[in-house]
């Protein structure tokens, strides 16, 4: 196995997934730029190949029906949020997932948003042939977090406000500066006009800008769905799940909203109940509810544990309510019929919490055949799945940012193949683990980093020393694997040519931060440097007086006009 080395104040480590399919990446787009601009002829390439590495990618996975993995303990839910409209983002989290393999795609029950997802899971259908995953939408019976909007007037806010608002928001729904690129309306190409304030179709209700307003500007509007809209939305052929999210504690309006639905409950495959955890009265609670559908039930049903709602992408400690939920129902022995599905809070740690607590109980496919993972005999076999929402926003949320801060806000994710695979690489590491999926070979080539004196680059000429004979007493070892063919600026027979670069940190950071913090004091602590290109260049010249020597670039011409800081 080949290796090469580089020099580095800090040690690096990958998950699984992001190891396996790191190969899968053409050079070009991982990090090793080569200085040369790309042909129009050489982009191409690029692009035909991280399709294909796409097409190859999902066609090593094995997956079930949505219904087999319910029965097997391996079901996967993408929720893209009751409360949550952008349909350009919904579109491509949509194909994104369905091609990472998810069972089903719980989304606003909204006609535009509906049609988002199954453009999205019809998007990815024609890149690769593989089943569909169910479409579910989310309506309430009263009051509930999940729908619910933030709201401000920007025209109230003090001007010297540091704005917490903004930067606690994860849905980036918060803009000021009329600097909104969010805003994109479904089949236009027109965008909406910039806005300040809280771009709606983006806020999907998590409340964390409310406490944190220093002047108490934010207020919360909530909103029930209509129940004679929602029927006709399910009739519509085109939604195959419903979830209904109750507090349980009054079944009178969980009662009123079932009837209200009618015999279009007859047009879908599950019916879920999504429900907070209420202790003693939860099982009885439970079975008062299925007592109300029962009758009028022609589907599967399934009972979602919310544990912690909305708060995936917080941290690891976020899922433990949702376990703690888990553990309590698959004991009760009182439960009504349905499966069990976890959410609230869940994110990468769920699955190794319910390994821990024996709840994980699901089958691997391989060849056609399947393998019982934990005891076939484990009474927690009716733990169908884990829905993730936050957190699965998140991961796949930063390749769209990026993709979208380069090509524009409605840039369908399937046209720029290359970020079309980084995000399925940040799905697959959240899915492929409940999945049971099949490692892939291991890729090639492997980058170790030298950790000479660790964060103390920015110190002086002196801190590099232990670097350096680190690198020396590696270039020098015999023992170590044979690295693939190189071609070195220096003798092509000098033991130093598998040093394969150099990692900056501290002193990357201190270079280009001084003229960051020149920026900021001059236009505030937000400001994107794109917006300012006389910073934008003295901080490039910066970047370029330490990149450059490595790359061995070519003196550039010396810009007819340059900017100087007084």
């Amino acid at each position: 196995m080949a290796m090469r080395y580089l020099l580095s104040t800090k040690f690096s480590t990958q998950q699984h997934y992001h190891h396996v399919t790191s190969s899968l990446v053409p050079n070009s787009h991982n990090n090793t730029y080569d200085g040369a601009i790309p042909t129009k002829v050489e982009l191409r390439n690029i692009k035909n190949k991280c399709v294909q590495n796409v097409k190859s990618l999902v066609n090593t996975l094995k997956l079930s029906t949505p219904l087999e993995s319910l029965h097997r303990g391996n079901w996967v839910k993408l929720i893209c949020g009751a409360s949550f409209e952008d349909v350009v983002d919904i579109r491509n989290l949509s194909l994104v997932y369905t091609l990472a393999g998810v069972d089903c795609i719980d989304c606003a029950a909204d006609a535009s948003v509906v049609s988002a997802v199954n453009e999205g899971i019809e998007a990815a259908r024609d890149i690769v042939c593989l089943r569909r995953p169910w479409v579910m939408i989310s309506v309430n019976d009263d009051k509930d977090l999940h729908f619910r909007k933030a709201e401000f007037d920007p025209e109230d806010c003090p001007e010297d406000c540091s704005r917490p608002c903004e930067n606690v928001c994860p849905a980036n729904a918060i803009s000021f500066q009329g600097k909104s690129t969010f805003g994109i309306s479904y089949n236009t190409e027109a965008p909406r006009l910039p806005k300040d304030g809280v771009i709606t179709e983006r806020c999907y209700g998590c409340g964390r800008c409310l406490p944190v307003c220093p002047y108490d500007k934010i207020r919360e509007v909530t909103y029930i769905r209509d129940a004679i809209a929602t029927a006709d939305l399910i009739k519509r052929n085109d939604v195959d799940a419903m979830e209904i999210h109750t507090s349980g504690r009054q079944s009178t309006m969980f009662e009123e909203l079932w009837c209200a639905l009618g015999d279009s409950v007859g047009n879908l495959r599950l019916i879920a109940v999504s429900l907070p955890n209420d202790r003693d009265s939860t099982i009885s609670c439970m079975n008062k509810l299925f007592s109300i559908m029962k009758p009028n039930l022609q589907s599967f049903n399934l009972w979602q544990l919310d544990g912690r709602p909305m708060s995936g992408d917080i941290g690891r400690g976020a899922t433990k309510e949702s376990i703690a939920f888990a553990v309590q129902l698959a004991k009760a022995k009182e439960r009504p019929p349905g499966f069990l599905q976890l959410a609230g809070g869940t994110n990468a740690h769920t699955i190794d919490g319910l390994k821990k607590e024996g709840l994980f109980q699901t089958t691997s496919i391989a060849n056609g055949e399947t393998s019982t993972i934990s005891s076939s005999n484990s009474s927690h076999a009716l733990i169908g799945g884990i829905a993730y929402g936050g957190y699965a926003r998140k991961i796949v949320g930063r390749v769209l940012r990026s993709m979208q801060s380069q090509h524009g806000g409605a840039a369908p994710i399937e046209d720029h193949p290359e970020h079309l695979l980084m995000a399925l690489k940040e799905a697959l590491s959240l899915v492929g683990p409940v999945k049971c999926l099949q490692p892939m070979a291991a890729p090639q080539s492997q980058s170790h980093m030298l950790d000479g004196r660790p964060m103390s680059g920015d110190i002086g000429r002196g801190a590099t020393k232990e670097s350096i004979a680190f690198a020396v007493q590696l270039a020098k070892a015999k023992e170590r694997p044979p690295d693939g063919e190189t071609s070195t600026i220096s003798s092509s027979n000098s033991s130093h040519a598998l040093i394969g670069g150099i990692a900056y940190g501290g002193y990357a950071r201190k270079i280009v931060g001084r003229v960051l913090r020149s920026m900021q004091s001059q236009h505030g602590g937000a400001a994107p440097i794109e917006d300012h290109p006389e910073h934008l260049l003295m901080a490039l010249k910066e970047a370029l007086s330490l990149v450059g020597p490595v790359k061995c670039l070519q003196p550039m011409a010396a810009p007819q006009s340059q900017s100087h800081m007084v």
